[in-house]
């Protein structure tokens, strides 16, 4: 599942592939463009509301994992104990500012063996370079590539004031002033923003890891919040319910 050739756990292929995978296996018994609206404890079972469109469901469950970000549990998740329920809306999220670099290069590039690399006074933060897993073999370099341009907490909640156009004319312009290689090889530029990117840490954060770890009964809380934020830890703590769920 994970590349060991990366300097971190990145899954081979991206990270896209993960709820690819679930999609294929669960097959039907997902409901997409559905809202749940509320999650509530029942005579040892879970009630849970959902919206889809203009139709309103609700279903029965013996159990129910609620892998969300830590303010929307807050919200759909009813009757929490009251310090589960400040922890939850304790956590604090940073803006999140990306843009996807699609590159037609035909041979290598000066970033080509790097993972990250940071930027300091550019438009981004960071470069991340996701093919670098696939360039083990030199002499068997394939054409193309892509880049991920970063730009997190402030910076980002003030870039995403400008259009989608704007932030791309910057990011383009300081990647080639950070590699000038680069204008000759840029297909496409995609940008997604997230207001609430991610959880981080703050000091006094670890105050509230007794009220989100205690057990809630038939209702279990997953989620990158919970630890340090990544993909791993998300993966993780999913796991770790579903593992209490067999249980009971």
């Amino acid at each position: 599942m994970w590349s060991k050739h990366s300097p971190g756990r990145n899954l081979v292929g991206g990270s896209a592939l993960f709820p690819l995978a679930l999609s294929e296996r669960l097959g039907k018994k997902i409901l997409y463009d559905t809202q749940a609206t509320r999650i509530q404890s029942a005579d040892g079972s879970v009630e849970v509301d959902v919206v889809a469109g203009t139709t309103r469901s609700t279903f029965m469950a013996r159990h129910c994992i609620v892998a969300a970000p830590a303010f929307v549990a807050a919200q759909i998740v009813k009757d929490l104990p009251s310090d589960t329920l400040h922890a939850l809306k304790s956590i604090r999220y940073g803006a999140f500012l990306t843009a996807a670099v699609l590159t037609a290069e035909t041979a290598p590039m000066p970033w080509e063996r790097h993972y990250a690399i940071s930027t300091p006074g550019r438009a981004f933060s960071t470069i991340f370079n996701q093919a670098t897993t696939l360039r083990e073999d030199p002499t068997n370099r394939q054409p193309g590539g892509s880049l991920m341009l970063f730009r997190g907490a402030k910076g980002a909640a003030q870039l995403m004031q400008l259009s989608d156009r704007e932030i791309v004319e910057r990011f383009r312009a300081d990647l080639i002033a950070e590699f000038p290689e680069a204008a000759s090889c840029i297909s496409e530029i995609v940008v997604q923003r997230w207001e609430a990117g991610a959880p981080y840490s703050w000091p006094g954060r670890g105050t509230l890891q007794a009220a989100l770890a205690r057990p809630l009964g038939s209702i279990h809380l997953a989620g990158d919040y919970l630890e340090f934020p990544n993909m791993e830890v998300a993966a993780r703590t999913g796991r770790e319910a579903a593992d209490a769920v067999r249980s009971n």
